[in-house]
């Protein structure tokens, strides 16, 4: 949350962040609905947020295995 509005970062092609502004829908224990802003086919940062700024350059790394069953 930044100047009350809610910010995700999203993963660029060039392997940097960039800020993108949400619209957050429900929230159902530490799962939240992101309904517009970003698109299904684009990688959000899940993890370690705060220590970021716009257009760092991240390296991605697999989500540890939450035990969650398909």
């Amino acid at each position: 949350l930044r100047d009350g509005h809610e910010y995700v970062f999203v993963l660029g092609a060039d392997g940097r962040v960039v800020l993108t502004k949400v619209s957050v829908g429900r929230r159902i224990g530490n799962d939240v609905e992101i309904s517009d802003g970003v698109s299904g086919d684009q990688q959000i940062v899940a993890a370690g947020a705060g220590f970021l700024n716009d257009a760092d350059a991240v390296h991605v790394v697999a989500a540890p295995d939450a035990g969650r069953q398909s």
